[in-house]
């Protein structure tokens, strides 16, 4: 087509550990999605994923991650890693681009670099 493409880019790459969850948030977090609380960025995701959660027609999505290693991508703070315990994940690995620390022993965190 005769269409113009527009392209952005923002590198928001950062030196050093960029963000960093202790236990404690971890936690709060975890507590959240018991109760089933939108993220901060990305509530219309979270409502969807609550109702596949509901919907019998999807219970083998939340079954398959009972027991299994789930990988997130992008992760500036860990709620879809919370979303994925709540789930039964026994362990979480989040690579992301920055280097970020998360205090829980079923998350492991990586940066692209060291994923590669």
């Amino acid at each position: 087509g005769g269409g113009r493409m527009l392209t952005d880019y923002h590198d928001d790459s950062h030196e050093g550990v960029y963000r960093a969850f202790n236990r404690r948030d971890i936690a709060a977090l975890e507590r959240m999605v018991r109760l089933r609380r939108e993220s901060v960025s990305y509530i219309d995701i979270d409502k969807l994923l609550w109702r596949i959660a509901d919907d019998q027609q999807y219970k083998q999505v939340i079954d398959a991650f009972r027991g299994a290693t789930v990988a997130v991508v992008g992760s500036t703070q860990p709620w879809y890693e919370a979303v994925a315990l709540h789930w039964g994940a026994a362990e979480v690995v989040t690579i992301e681009y920055n280097a970020v620390s998360y205090d829980h022993e079923r998350i492991r965190t990586l940066t692209v670099a060291e994923y590669a």
